[in-house]
C-alpha cells in the first residue's frame, strides 16, 4: 500500500503550481493534480486536504481527520457546487486511494457533522455576497466580520477576481481601492481576528496586507493617494468604491450618480437581471447624463470601463442611453422645470423631487 502511495505521489509531482501554492506536502500535489479545476474554483479547500491528508500520513487518527473535515465544512461545501462539482467529485473519490476517508456528498457531510460542535458561518455576515468561498471566509474569524462588516465586498471583488482572472493588477485596485475598509482590520479590539483573515491570502494565491504599514507602502502608486470614500461616502460597494479613486474627477463633477450607479452595480452583481438593470438606468437617466457631459465625459468613460471589467455591461454613450431607454415609460426628466439651466446635477435634482420645484419654482435661479 505504501508503495503504492509513493508511486502515485512520483507520477504526479508535476501538479499544477498554481494550485495550493502554500502547500509542501507532495500528496496534497497528487490531489490537486487529478483536477485543479476544483482547487481553482475552491482555493479555500487547499488548508483542510492538507490538513486531513497530513493528519492521516502522521496519525491515522480518523476522529481526528472527521474533525478537520467538520471544522472545514463550508470550504467543503463549495465542492459539491457547480460548475466545479464533477471535478471535485474526481478528488474526493481519490480519497480512499491513499487513505484518507472523504465525504462523497454534501448530505453524507452534514450527516457525519450533524453531532459536531460549532455550526459554521453567520448567515447575516456578509448577507448580500453571493460567492461561496466568502462564507468560508467568514467562518475563519467572524469576530473580524461583525467588526468590520464594510470589508465583505472588498474581499468579496478581491476572491471573485482571483477565481475568474487571478489579474494581481486588477486584485491591488481593489485592495487599494478600499483602504479605508482595510484600515478597520488592523485595529483594536479585532485586529487578532482579523489577522486570521489575512494570514489566509496566500491560501487562495491573493497575498493581502498583513499590517497597516503594508497597506500604504503597497498602495503607495496609487493616483490621489489612493481611496477617495468620501466621493461616494454612503457606499459599501467595493467596486464603485474603487471607481471613484480610479476617476474622481467624474464623482465631484456628478455627485448624484453615486447612488445609482451603487444600487445598479450591487444589484446586477447580485442577480444577473438585466431587464432589472435597465429599468434602473433608465430610472437614473438625468443622472447619468452628467456623466457623458463635459468636462468630465473623459473622466467618466474610465468609470464605465471599471465597472465593465467585472461584468456590469452599463450604456458607454449617452445616445446608448436614450436608444436602451426609448420603450420604458416613466423615465424622463424634469428639464423643463428649471427650462434655462443647463446644470446637470439641477436637472438631476428636479428629476427627483418635481413637486419642490412645481411649488418653488424661483429656487431654480439660487440653485443653478
Amino acid at each position: 500500500h505504501c508503495w503504492t502511495l509513493l508511486c502515485l505521489i512520483i507520477v504526479y509531482a508535476r501538479a499544477a503550481s498554481e494550485v495550493c501554492p502554500d502547500s509542501q506536502n507532495s500528496a496534497v500535489s497528487v490531489v490537486t493534480s487529478l483536477a485543479p479545476e476544483c482547487f481553482l474554483r475552491c482555493p479555500l479547500i487547499c488548508g483542510p486536504i492538507h490538513d486531513v491528508i497530513t493528519e492521516y500520513l502522521m496519525t491515522k487518527d480518523r476522529n481526528a481527520m472527521t474533525a478537520i473535515i467538520c471544522g472545514a465544512r463550508n470550504e467543503f461545501k463549495c465542492m459539491f457546487k457547480e460548475p466545479q462539482a464533477a471535478a471535485c467529485q474526481t478528488v474526493l473519490s481519490a480519497g480512499p486511494m491513499i487513505g484518507v476517508p472523504l465525504p462523497l456528498s454534501w448530505e453524507e457531510v452534514e450527516t457525519t457533522c450533524s453531532d459536531f460542535p460549532g455550526e459554521g458561518t453567520d448567515p447575516n455576515l456578509c448577507p448580500i455576497n453571493q460567492n461561496p468561498e466568502i462564507s468560508a471566509v467568514t467562518a475563519l474569524a467572524p469576530e473580524c466580520f461583525q467588526r468590520c462588516p464594510s470589508i465583505c465586498g472588498p474581499l468579496d471583488d478581491i476572491i471573485t477576481e482571483y477565481l475568474t482572472t487571478n489579474d494581481k493588477s486588477t486584485i491591488k485596485a481593489v485592495i487599494c481601492g478600499a483602504q479605508d475598509q482595510f484600515k478597520c482590520m488592523f485595529m483594536e479590539p479585532q485586529a487578532a481576528a482579523c489577522q486570521i483573515i489575512l494570514s489566509a491570502g496566500p491560501m487562495i494565491g491573493a497575498p493581502l496586507p498583513l499590517t497597516s504599514e503594508e497597506l500604504e507602502t503597497e498602495c503607495s502608486d496609487v493616483p490621489d493617494g489612493g481611496t477617495h470614500t468620501h466621493l461616494c461616502p454612503a457606499s459599501q460597494n467595493s467596486a464603485l468604491i474603487t471607481a471613484t479613486s480610479l476617476a474622481p474627477e467624474c464623482f465631484q463633477r456628478c455627485p448624484l450618480i453615486c447612488g445609482p450607479l451603487d444600487d445598479i452595480v450591487t444589484a446586477y452583481l447580485i442577480t444577473k437581471d438585466e431587464n432589472a438593470m435597465k429599468t434602473m438606468v433608465c430610472g437614473a437617466r438625468d443622472q447619468l447624463r452628467c456623466m457623458f457631459t463635459e468636462p468630465q465625459s473623459a473622466s467618466c468613460q474610465i468609470v464605465f470601463s471599471a465597472v465593465e471589467t467585472i461584468g456590469v455591461p452599463l450604456p458607454v454613450s449617452w445616445e446608448e442611453v436614450e436608444t436602451g431607454c426609448s420603450d420604458v415609460p416613466g423615465a424622463g426628466s424634469g428639464t423643463s422645470l428649471c427650462p434655462a439651466s443647463q446644470n446637470p446635477a439641477l436637472i438631476t435634482a428636479t428629476a427627483l423631487a418635481p413637486e419642490c420645484f412645481h411649488r418653488c419654482p424661483l429656487i431654480c435661479g439660487p440653485l443653478d
